[in-house]
C-alpha cells in the first residue's frame, strides 16, 4: 500500500521464490505473519557492529542538526515533518541533513548524476543532502556531519509495519537519541529510549528539548548501550547459524503452489 513500491508483476517470482527456500528471514514479526510461511519464517533482528560507529560527543557540536536517512520511497512519510523541517528554516543554528534522498520542496535529482539530489541554493547552509555511499564507510561518512539526533517518521501502513528499526539501531550507535513515530517497529521496541511524536507540535517539541546537549548525551548513552547489549551482530549471530544450518528439506518442483505469470 505504499504507491512507490508497487511491484505487483513481481509478486508470482516472489511466491515462487518462498515455496522454494528452506529458510525465510526477515526482521517484523508482522511481516513474517503475512508472508504465510510459519513453519520456516525465522525473525531475527537487525544488527551491527559498535565498533564500526562513532559516538557523537554532543557538548561539542556547535550546530543542532536534524538527520533522516532514506530512500525516495518515504516521500509521503516526510511530509509529516513539514511543520518541524518550517522550525528548523526559521531557527538560527540548526541544519537539516538528509542522506540517500530528501523532500522534493529542497531541491531535485542531478540530470548527471544518477540518484544524487541536488539541493536548491535558496537552501544553502540550512540543508545538507549525502549521497549514498558504500556500507563499509557508511557510519564514517554519517559521524563526519556530526549529527545531533535523528528523526524517523513512519505512516501507518502495511508497508511500515514490514520494516524493522534500524534507522534507530544505527543512531543510537552513534549515541544519537531518535524522534519516531509510535509506529510500527518504532512502536514495538525499545519505547523506552524512544521520543515519541504523534502530531506536528509534538516533532517540533522534541526537537526543542533535544537541544540540550546534556540531555542528547545522557539519552545517546542509553542507546548506544541497549545496542552493544541487544544488537550487537556478536549477539545476533546465533540466531543466523539456526536459520541457515536447520535441516529442513528442499521442496520438490511439484509441491510449488500454482499461479499465472512470467
Amino acid at each position: 500500500d505504499n504507491p512507490a513500491q508497487a511491484v505487483p508483476e513481481q509478486m508470482y517470482q516472489i511466491e515462487r521464490a518462498l515455496d522454494f527456500v528452506s529458510a525465510i528471514t526477515t526482521t517484523a514479526e508482522f511481516l513474517a505473519n503475512k508472508l504465510g510461511y510459519p513453519a520456516k519464517t525465522h525473525v531475527i533482528p537487525n544488527c551491527l557492529d559498535p565498533a564500526m560507529w562513532s559516538v557523537m560527543d554532543h557538548e561539542k557540536q556547535e550546530s543542532f542538526r536534524i538527520m533522516w536517512s532514506g530512500s525516495p520511497t518515504h516521500e509521503r512519510d516526510l511530509q509529516l515533518l513539514d511543520p518541524l523541517f518550517d522550525w528548523a528554516l526559521a531557527e538560527t543554528g540548526v541544519q537539516l541533513v538528509f542522506i540517500g534522498a530528501m523532500p522534493t520542496r529542497f531541491g531535485r535529482k542531478d540530470k548527471l548524476e544518477r540518484g544524487v539530489m541536488m539541493v536548491n541554493p535558496a537552501y544553502s547552509g540550512k540543508v545538507i543532502c549525502l549521497p549514498w555511499t558504500a556500507t563499509a564507510r557508511y557510519p564514517a561518512t554519517i559521524a563526519a556531519w556530526a549529527p545531533s539526533v535523528a528523526v524517523c517518521p513512519l505512516r501507518d501502513n502495511d508497508f511500515n509495519l514490514s520494516r524493522s528499526n534500524f534507522k534507530a539501531v544505527e543512531s543510537w550507535a552513534m549515541g544519537l537519541p531518535v524522534i519516531a513515530s509510535r509506529v510500527g517497529p518504532y512502536a514495538a521496541t525499545d519505547d523506552d529510549l524512544m521520543c515519541y511524536a504523534d502530531s506536528a507540535d509534538a516533532w517540533i517539541a522534541a526537537a526543542k528539548m533535544l537541544r540540550d546537549a546534556t540531555t542528547r548525551q545522557h539519552l545517546g548513552a542509553l542507546g548506544r548501550k541497549r545496542v552493544e547489549e541487544t544488537y550487537d551482530i556478536r549477539k545476533v549471530v546465533p540466531q543466523w547459524e539456526n536459520a541457515l544450518t536447520g535441516n529442513v528439506p528442499l521442496p520438490v518442483a511439484s509441491e510449488f503452489r500454482t499461479g499465472s505469470g512470467v
